[in-house]
């Protein structure tokens, strides 16, 4: 059984932006720069047989290649106390319609929503007892961060390997988006 999930990969470039992020904030276990996404679905447990039905069915999206852009930063809470540190996206509609259709792909072999909202997002930082105003400072310091244009003309389908320091993401294949 592999751990998968359905994401998007940035180029070196982007990836030096949000490296360049990290710091200032202590109890902030900074992701790795090889490991920088934007998850568009999460699978969970998914064996061979599974994997190439996803593999299948992902292959019919119609949706076009187009251009995304990062920008801002934020933060999830659980239960009051502050999680993450994330970049967000520039309201996108085809990042949405992406999403949809990925949904509605993996619902014809029978694999249910998520069940929760879709917030496009980079995480950053996972926190563990970081201080309030370290988070508010940090996010004042780079809230005016926005890449350059990307160009989305692919995802990638995904294995997180979990280890002691953190996760590894592996992408295992990329899916072409049609040309636009």
């Amino acid at each position: 059984m592999k751990r998968i999930f359905i994401g998007l990969q940035f180029p070196r470039a982007i990836c030096d932006q949000l490296n360049n992020l990290k710091g200032g904030v202590i109890g902030a276990n900074w992701i790795a720069y090889e490991n920088y996404h934007l998850t568009l679905r999460f699978l969970g447990e998914c064996d061979n047989n599974l994997l190439d039905d996803i593999y299948s069915a992902l292959s019919q999206i119609r949706t076009c290649s187009f251009s995304i852009q990062l920008q801002g930063v934020n933060h999830f809470k659980k239960k009051g106390v502050i999680k993450s540190l994330w970049v967000g996206t520039v309201k996108n509609p085809s990042l949405i319609a992406l999403k949809n259709e990925i949904d509605l792909m993996l619902q014809k072999i029978n694999l249910k929503n998520e069940g929760r909202a879709f917030y496009p997002h980079v995480t950053l930082a996972k926190l563990y007892r970081s201080r309030l105003s370290e988070v508010a400072f940090f996010e004042q310091m780079n809230n005016l961060y926005c890449s350059k244009k990307i160009l989305i003309n692919y995802i990638t389908i995904f294995e997180s390997h979990s280890l002691k320091g953190g996760s590894i993401y592996q992408p295992l294949t990329k899916i072409p988006l049609r040309s636009s």
